[in-house]
């Protein structure tokens, strides 16, 4: 059965486990900090929403040498604490004024954060962006993109040709737009319209001719032999007709 665990700490605690002070995370040293107890500590010092269904963490008993030598900024602690859980292959996932803990091999199937006409979070959380071309040239820029995407990243174009979707981090999304506006270009548009089409190679032509040659004597030979079958059993109906006359 699933349970869901729900970190809600509404009242930010300066002497927990995390010290406080503002906005403001204070020096802390703890070696084998169970992730677990990270989660929630780190809730409790920023006053997050925190959920998970238990099974994400199952059995995962790993635990972090955390040192921070100086108060740092609540967006330098957040940073640090998703690329904690990013190293142990658990990713943040913003919705609705949670955060929610997820497996990062799982984060393409769940809902993120949806972007479309206004400013990309440069941070490390996932993202869906929705991006217009001037230049019907989705396709191009869409297959030129796909090297740069982070190991779970994903990137799609649309049919009308000018509309390219990212769901990627927030932070690899932001230079990944860049890239788009560079090559949204009418250079790169009258390139790819000027592209002379790839000329089959006459090695895999020849290769593919063999194949369908082969598959043509194999289809012949299998008519052969249930022809020679349904031939056997008619003589055989015919010698037991024969008998029994």
């Amino acid at each position: 059965m699933k349970i869901l665990v729900l970190l809600t700490l509404l009242i930010a605690n300066a002497n927990g486990a995390i010290r406080t002070e503002g906005e403001f995370i204070l020096p802390l040293q703890r070696k084998n900090y169970p992730l677990k107890e990270l989660i929630k500590d780190y809730a409790e010092a920023l006053q997050f929403n925190i959920s998970y269904p238990e099974e994400t963490l199952e059995g995962d008993k790993s635990t972090v040498d955390l040192s921070i030598h100086e108060k740092i900024s609540f967006t330098q602690f957040s940073t640090l604490f998703q690329s904690i859980l990013d190293s142990r292959g658990y990713s943040l996932i913003q919705e609705k004024g949670f955060q929610w803990i997820a497996q990062t091999r799982d984060v393409r199937f769940r809902p993120t954060e949806f972007y479309a006409n206004r400013p990309l979070p440069n941070d490390e959380n996932y993202v869906t962006a929705l991006f217009r071309l001037k230049y019907p040239i989705a396709s191009e820029i869409t297959r030129n993109l796909r090297p740069f995407m982070s190991r779970y990243g994903r990137v799609i174009n649309f049919g009308d040709g000018r509309s390219i979707v990212i769901n990627d981090r927030g932070s690899n999304a932001l230079r990944l737009y860049e890239t788009i506006k560079f090559m949204d270009t009418e250079k790169v548009y009258m390139a790819a319209l000027n592209k002379k089409p790839k000329e089959p190679d006459p090695e895999n032509n020849e290769v593919n001719q063999k194949l369908i040659e082969l598959e043509l004597k194999n289809k012949i030979l299998e008519k052969k032999l249930i022809e020679q079958k349904d031939g056997g059993a008619n003589e055989n109906s015919s010698s037991t007709d024969h008998n029994r006359n």
